[in-house]
């Protein structure tokens, strides 16, 4: 659990300042997981976050140790680094293994992560820090198309806070009547309109016209989507 997560870090983090060594703390996320619940049922889902658990352990034993944190959501630190190229040598050697099939009760499954990598002392020198670093890179993987690892860096934290400023504007979005259709043509090669498209417009007071291609995917990823 949590819990027990952060004493385990906090003496991880004790003994490589001790040891002027390095921890790589990885945040991973299951990518499209509700879609594997959604088709196939959460006791499947189950026994995939059970194969997937078996696979992060298995990695960080010789280094360290892994967790999960809830729902799709793991961790795994890496501890007394001498070198943080091992950190991300081990992050390629995780993202590549998960895009081999998992055999789930007989059945062939791909399953891909977004893996987000934050290091002692150089983004954080307390556990909570290094989660909340790990956690804003890894959005930053997905954000680049999921299946691969991304480093912090500062700059993230300032985008994950735009982010969020977003959201937070894009649920009372639709209450405040601010979004919209623009119905776009379609025609054949003689000019005539066969269909129309809908797309979608904000249109915020002091944001201005906000592109679909931002606040589109992050409807996507919560459930303002569906509303």
């Amino acid at each position: 659990n949590r819990r027990y997560l952060s004493v385990l870090m906090e003496s991880a983090l004790m003994k490589a300042e001790q040891n002027d060594r390095r921890v790589g703390v990885f945040f991973v996320d299951v990518d499209n997981f509700k879609n594997i619940n959604d088709t196939m049922g959460h006791a499947f889902g189950d026994e995939v976050l059970a194969a997937i658990a078996q696979l992060l352990s298995s990695t960080a034993r010789t280094f360290g140790f892994a967790a999960r944190l809830g729902g799709d959501e793991f961790t795994v630190v890496l501890a007394e680094l001498d070198d943080p190229r091992d950190a991300m040598r081990a992050a390629k050697n995780i993202v590549e293994a998960m895009r081999l099939p998992f055999v789930v009760e007989g059945r062939e499954l791909f399953v891909t992560i977004s893996l987000g990598i934050s290091l002692f002392p150089d983004d954080g020198d307390d556990s909570e820090t290094l989660m909340v670093n790990a956690d804003v890179a890894m959005y930053r993987a997905k954000e680049l198309g999921r299946d691969n690892f991304q480093w912090f860096a500062a700059e993230m934290n300032v985008m994950a806070r735009e982010r969020m400023e977003l959201e937070w504007h894009l649920r009372y979005a639709m209450q405040l009547g601010q979004l919209s259709l623009a119905y776009q043509p379609q025609c054949n090669a003689a000019g005539e309109v066969l269909a129309f498209e809908a797309l979608m417009r904000w249109q915020h007071p002091t944001l201005g016209a906000v592109s679909p291609s931002r606040f589109i995917p992050m409807a996507e990823d919560s459930s303002l989507i569906i509303s």
